[in-house]
């Protein structure tokens, strides 16, 4: 039975040694008020289970013996880099870890809520995990043991009297952890007489075993919609000032401007787009042609899916649904489906795709839905590094003084390099370390390459793609090897689209995040900060 208690008295619940599922994704509504209990807490030897490990992990990270063991997809800081105490915690072999692709973890986890002792899957591309087992039987499979969850750790927008919680929005692993879930610690925005459903959520029943804990801003600096975005300024800081933890609690400032954006619409964007200075330079970047061709591949009808940190994914996206609105951009922000047109931004796109998503999934409904069955034709990924053969690999390399560097991990890329119609990576700055004869580990890479072998295991053929500053390169099926098909120095953008992408589409340079290392990044970010500053000084008050 569900009861509300204080935070304090929630988190003291959690015995030495449990396993925790921490719920959302990515930046958004990471259950960040307990996190940051747990860490005041005395509870320790945790086993933490994240599909991204993210800002919790490296808040846990801080003090040694907290988190002791980890089972995770990736961890890194999205646009701010990589996270720091995970790959030194991983560097020096400081964690027991359990490393999965990201439909190894959901179904570890659905065995879990089954009560099953394993679960049976479609075989991940890659070799270097030990969290599966393949049948070796010529089908494709491979199973996976369960993974028990002692507390689901989580934020939602509501609970009511009677005790019942209603998660809203993009919701990550949510469903899935909360059935392997043996118990449920629960923060909320407010707790209200009656729900209003208008869209569809998570609904979680007072018969559970869960503790609700009411903590406006709980989520904080990341977002928690309809209420408030996510505060990049807040992170930024974070990342840049050595991990202070401070720079993460609300302040009366930063809660203004954080409500006050996800209040904005997307004509007050296009009002605010009108009157900005814009580059006046007549110079075509690299990145303006490299969205041009992709969104050039994006036909009406075809499905395309976003992954994390890929400005120039989601660019090529929204720049094919500006020219062709029956483009179906299939997720944000890991779970907005079918969302609308708007140009690049960092805090407000995400409140803008919570209210012109058609529904609201998360990363479980997604792969098992539309991923597993074959239906997605495009999902742009970037990779850390890539071999003449396509193979890719995001999770270790040796640097040139010998130095083993752990890299974010790859998500769910080992899964769905076969599963997609088109296999399309990239990379925004080519380099002789990032593009190698042969990558000493594969995180991920396309196995079924002819139409037969594709056919065969009810999928659909289609390209093997890598694209970068250097051009575009196909997969020969007959060769196995890259083989460049176009020359980005030849290639032209039309007038009409230039105008599209800096007028429309990102007049405030989103596109250029990937390719922009240190200071210049850090300045990027920061305009981009201000600028989104300046669009909820003008209009959330109105």
């Amino acid at each position: 039975m569900s009861r509300v208690a204080s935070i304090k008295d929630a988190i003291s619940e959690i015995k030495d040694g449990s396993s925790i599922a921490l719920g959302g994704a990515l930046f958004t509504r990471l259950p960040m008020a307990l996190v940051h209990e747990i860490k005041r807490s005395s509870v320790k030897n945790l086993h933490m289970i994240a599909w991204s490990g993210n800002i919790p992990l490296e808040i846990f990270l801080e003090t040694p013996g907290k988190v002791t063991e980890l089972s995770f997809c990736f961890s890194s800081l999205d646009v701010f880099g990589l996270a720091p105490r995970f790959r030194k915690a991983l560097e020096n072999d400081g964690l027991i870890t359990h490393e999965y692709s990201a439909l190894t973890l959901m179904n570890a986890c659905e065995a879990a809520l089954r009560n099953l002792p394993y679960s049976i899957f479609k075989e991940p591309t890659t070799k270097a995990f030990k969290t599966f087992e393949p049948l070796n039987d010529g089908s494709g499979l491979a199973r996976t043991d369960a993974l028990h969850i002692d507390y689901f750790i989580v934020h939602a927008q509501e609970a009511d009297r009677h005790g019942n919680v209603l998660i809203r929005g993009t919701r990550g692993l949510d469903t899935t952890y909360l059935g392997a879930a043996k118990k449920i610690i629960v923060s909320v925005e407010k707790i209200v007489d009656e729900f209003e459903i208008t869209q569809n959520c998570i609904f979680i029943p007072w018969t559970r075993e869960m503790t609700i804990v009411h903590s406006p801003m709980g989520a904080y600096p990341t977002s928690c919609l309809p209420d408030y975005v996510t505060d990049y300024r807040a992170i930024k800081k974070f990342a840049e000032d050595g991990l202070n933890e401070a720079h993460l609690l609300p302040t009366e400032r930063r809660t203004k401007f954080v409500k006050g954006a996800a209040k904005i619409d997307l004509e007050e964007i296009y009002s605010f787009i009108d009157g900005y200075k814009k580059s006046e330079s007549v110079t075509i970047q690299t990145e303006d042609k490299m969205i041009s061709y992709l969104s050039d591949l994006y036909k009406p009808g075809e499905i395309l899916s976003a992954g994390a940190v890929s400005p120039l994914a989601q660019g090529s996206y929204f720049l094919a649904k500006m020219k062709e609105p029956e483009v179906v951009i299939m997720t944000t922000a890991g779970g907005y489906v079918d969302v609308d047109a708007r140009p690049l931004l960092l805090s407000i796109g995400e409140a803008l795709d919570y209210k012109s998503a058609k529904y609201h999934w998360g990363g479980d409904d997604t792969f098992h839905l539309y991923y597993e069955p074959g239906f997605i034709d495009y999902e742009v990924v970037a990779v850390a590094q890539v071999d003449k053969s396509l193979r890719t690999n995001n999770l270790w390399v040796t640097s040139p003084s010998g130095k083993r560097i752990r890299l974010p991990g790859q998500g769910g890329m080992a899964d769905v390099s076969d599963m997609h119609r088109n296999f399309v990576i990239y990379q925004m700055n080519e380099d002789h370390l990032s593009m190698v004869d042969s990558v000493a580990t594969v995180s991920a890479c396309r196995t079924l390459i002819t139409p037969e072998e594709r056919k065969k295991r009810g999928l659909r053929p289609g390209a093997c793609l890598y694209i970068s500053n250097k051009g575009v390169y196909q997969l020969g099926a007959r060769s196995n090897q890259l083989e460049k098909i176009l020359d980005f120095e030849s290639y032209e953008v039309s007038s009409e689209k230039m105008s599209l992408i800096k007028n429309k589409l990102d007049p405030f340079g989103t596109r250029f995040l990937e390719s922009a290392k240190g200071a210049d990044r850090s300045q990027l970010i920061e305009r981009l900060i201000e600028v989104e500053e300046a669009i909820v000084a003008r209009y959330a008050d109105k």
